[in-house]
């Protein structure tokens, strides 16, 4: 009896090593590699390794314990010169512990699952744990990325860090984005953003610490009344290379009421911007205004409102003579 349950524990020890051989290979799973070589295979200079384990390959970071991909760093691998390609989700399925992507610099046009036209429930399912997605300096747009039945996009929920900087999007990618309750960071520069912005979508991101509309045409940010309560951990706004209406300047940054860091750098700004603009921000620490046009030394009358603000910086503003600044406030001209 002793003889034949020791027969039998024999046999499952042998089927379990049987099965961890085919889960791994030489180190990380067998599925994942072999998805890795697939997307290898694609790339402009196609890479051979001599390593069997693919968790050290030079784009790939694995889970030390589980040995599954972690982190895949993909920026410029298949950027073309000439013409551009969708992105297929379909590639990525393997990778069931992906917490971080870098598709950046990739010349893509939009997403497809196997041959068909992508969809907003494909993509939550083939990055589900994903927190870190990184899609900026491609060719993407609203279309090319709102594509499913509903016209809006449900992106993995999981998302902690979202950059869709230098693409082709509009005013309506924002609504696209209110369902990312655990958001941290949201980078928008260099799309096609323009006039007055609605973040009303933006309203359940109450964990949304940067926001980066930089180099956009637009002229405000609008949002209803209340908002404001759910952006409180902003801390940082980057609204650089834009052409802020100066006369909707205050009205613009009311959702942020605990701001700390904001960046105006490079604005075509139309009126007048005072320092009284800023006046209700009473945790405004750095401000940035260089290289901005409609600045002049009225701007510094109502300095004495901004009693948190430690940085001032207005390089190449227009600003001569003399100022009525003292106390601890440390200015770059």
């Amino acid at each position: 009896m002793r003889m034949k349950k020791s027969t039998k524990w024999v046999w499952v020890s042998f089927l379990i090593i049987l099965l961890v051989e085919g889960w791994f290979c030489e180190g990380c799973w067998k599925q994942e590699r072999d998805a890795l070589l697939h997307l290898q295979a694609q790339f402009n200079e196609p890479v051979g390794y001599d390593i069997s384990d693919c968790c050290l390959w030079d784009y790939v970071e694995c889970n030390n314990t589980t040995r599954r991909v972690a982190r895949l760093t993909l920026s410029g691998r298949w950027y073309k010169w000439v013409g551009n390609w969708y992105l297929n989700i379909s590639d990525f399925q393997a990778f069931e512990a992906l917490e971080s992507l870098d598709l950046s610099f990739n010349s893509i046009l939009g997403c497809v699952q196997n041959k068909g036209a992508g969809s907003a429930e494909n993509l939550s399912f083939s990055f589900s744990n994903l927190k870190h997605l990184d899609l900026g300096h491609n060719f993407l747009n609203n279309s090319g990325i709102l594509s499913s039945s509903k016209g809006t996009l449900s992106w993995p929920s999981n998302f902690e860090v979202l950059d869709l900087s230098y693409n082709s999007f509009g005013n309506d990618i924002i609504s696209s984005f209110r369902e990312l309750k655990y958001l941290k960071q949201l980078d928008l520069s260099g799309n096609q953003l323009e006039g007055s912005v609605d973040i009303n979508e933006l309203y359940g991101l109450t964990k949304l610490e940067i926001l980066d509309l930089s180099y956009n045409n637009i002229s405000s940010v609008v949002a209803r009344q209340g908002i404001k309560m759910s952006l409180s951990n902003v801390s940082a706004l980057h609204l650089d290379g834009c052409k802020i209406d100066g006369n909707m300047l205050r009205k613009s940054l009311r959702p942020f009421p605990y701001i700390k860091n904001i960046y105006l750098n490079q604005n075509q700004f139309k009126g007048t911007i005072l320092a009284r603009d800023f006046g209700e921000l009473n945790n405004l620490e750095h401000l940035e205004l260089s290289f901005s046009s409609n600045i002049t030394n009225e701007f510094f009358e109502s300095i004495g409102s901004l009693t948190s603000l430690k940085v001032l910086s207005m390089r190449s503003c227009g600003i001569n003579g003399t100022l009525p600044i003292g106390g601890k406030l440390l200015l770059s001209f």
